[in-house]
């Protein structure tokens, strides 16, 4: 899947401010020709991207890249081993799913969440949302989906680094999306052949000038539109 221009600019590629554009669409630049894109959906990755912001406007946007091959079925989740969940709330699609996959994948992950970030910033008595990220899905194949999280940054500063420690946001990631698809990992490796993260784009949109870093995210963003992904449509997941 990496082989696809879309996939590897979404998960790989730094994003230059100053030379990024090569077309604009609804006044945002676009890193490819307007032509190459699926419309409707580049119309809907920008929309949700602004009204995310527009909720939350200090945001760290993550690209994943989940590979599940069982197809559309998630493991059963043991409720046993999950904590006392009362805290988060999960993200609601705004269309019909036709599958639970992706909405198991965030349960478990609000699992990790709760594991490790939650208990140890109630002892130090900070404030966290209990609305942690924003999130678009598309399907690519049938063992294939790109999520692109919207996190709130306020309260997960970083994704962390590549070192496996449950502390960090992006070893969460990791882990909620093994217990998706039902994979004992128990030794961090990477590169990892289930799942890819991308390294984040940050926003503060409280600044006076926040339209490099929202164009950034845009620009990002607008590869899932790419013709080269398909015609699957897009779900916003959202509170």
């Amino acid at each position: 899947m990496n082989a696809l221009p879309a996939i590897s600019q979404l998960l790989n590629v730094p994003i230059s401010h100053e030379t990024y554009q090569v077309d604009m669409m609804n006044d945002k630049p676009m890193p490819y020709p307007s032509s190459d894109a699926n419309h409707a959906i580049l119309f809907e990755c920008q929309k949700a991207l602004d009204d995310t912001v527009r909720q939350h406007p200090v945001r760290l946007m993550t690209s994943v890249l989940l590979y599940h091959p069982n197809g559309y079925r998630p493991v059963e989740l043991c409720w046993e081993q999950a904590p006392n969940r009362e805290h988060l709330t999960q993200p609601q699609p705004n269309k019909q799913e036709p599958d639970t996959l992706i909405a198991s994948f965030f349960e478990r992950l609000n699992i990790q969440i709760e594991q490790n970030f939650l208990s140890r910033r109630v002892k130090l008595k900070q404030r966290v949302s209990n609305k942690p990220y924003h999130a678009i899905s598309k399907r690519l194949t049938p063992h294939h989906t790109i999520v692109v999280f919207f996190f709130n940054k306020s309260d997960y500063a970083s994704l962390g680094r590549d070192t496996g420690h449950s502390r960090y946001l992006r070893t969460c990631i990791f882990n909620a999306w093994h217990s998706t698809i039902g994979i004992e990992c128990d030794n961090y490796c990477w590169p990892n052949p289930w799942i890819s993260i991308s390294e984040g784009l940050v926003i503060n949109a409280r600044v006076d000038k926040p339209e490099d870093n929202l164009h950034a995210m845009h620009n990002q963003l607008s590869w899932l539109a790419h013709a080269s992904l398909g015609d699957f449509p897009i779900t916003y997941w959202h509170y």
